[in-house]
């Protein structure tokens, strides 16, 4: 609920209530906090709690599965400030502070033929920074930029930002046309220091994409779309064993595609 209490004041309290049949029920309070300095600023805290049982899979596999998992639990701070630097012009910062009792994680127990079991770990604690901007430009035309500064703690079986695989830097940037029959969007996503757990264990820590769609409205029910992912072709990738297997032992991203198609509203 959204109560304005004050003429500049509103606090959004909630709750959320998960009942699972192996680990029974759960509450996960939350509350904000939003003071509007003026017309153009807004400043917010925010805290909140959250509950996340074991998958089937991490209970139960044969091989990886731990029936005595327990679920994670946890809870997160934000505190931010969105402001409009005029009439086209959006912005918004925050920070966040996140703390995770029982994390489950993947424990590697016997090298010599890649078996593991799914385990709890006391803590993990994160941190990161979001910044992003947008810009209209024209009536049909606006840009946006988007920042992301990530850290996660290491635990006892983890490097940190969880062996790597959670890059310190991302970068999302794109255009956005809209019109009465078209609309096309130019999205840019940069991936900067994801090392993995290893030397090695990735093409590359730093990598950039592009991707390019359009929309065309041939009447209220029928629309064609168009859409080349990965336009410049970039060589990644985001799963790996090279760690435990051997040189170039990874999941290779999608190269180059292209999608072309109709979609029809009955």
């Amino acid at each position: 609920d959204e109560w304005k209490f004050a003429p500049k004041w509103t606090v959004t309290p909630g709750i959320r209530v998960d009942h699972h049949s192996s680990f029974g029920t759960h509450t996960s309070p939350s509350i904000s906090l939003g003071y509007d300095v003026n017309e153009k600023t807004n400043v917010y805290a925010a805290y909140k709690e959250y509950f996340l049982a074991p998958t089937p899979y991490q209970l139960f596999d044969g091989f990886n599965g731990n029936r005595n998992l327990k679920p994670e639990t946890g809870h997160e701070f934000d505190l931010g400030v969105h402001h409009k630097f005029g009439k086209t012009w959006n912005s918004n910062l925050s920070f966040f502070s996140r703390s995770t009792k029982d994390k489950i994680g993947w424990v590697m127990t016997d090298p010599a033929n890649f078996t593991g079991q799914y385990r709890n770990f006391d803590t993990e604690k994160a941190r990161g920074i979001n910044a992003d901007v947008r810009k209209q430009l024209t009536n049909h035309l606006s840009a946006r930029l988007g920042y992301t500064y990530t850290h996660i703690d290491a635990t006892p079986t983890r490097k940190a930002n969880r062996d790597g695989y959670v890059p310190k830097h991302a970068v999302n940037a794109g255009l956005d046309y809209n019109d009465a029959k078209w609309d096309a969007h130019l999205d840019i996503r940069g991936i900067i220091n994801r090392p993995g757990p290893a030397d090695n264990v990735f093409p590359r820590k730093t990598y950039w994409l592009a991707d390019i769609s359009a929309n065309y409205r041939v009447r209220e029910n029928v629309t064609v779309f168009g859409r080349i992912n990965n336009i410049f072709d970039t060589y990644y990738a985001e799963q790996s064993s090279v760690r435990w297997g051997n040189p170039g032992d990874w999941w290779p991203g999608q190269g180059r595609n292209f999608r072309l198609g109709v979609e029809v509203t009955i």
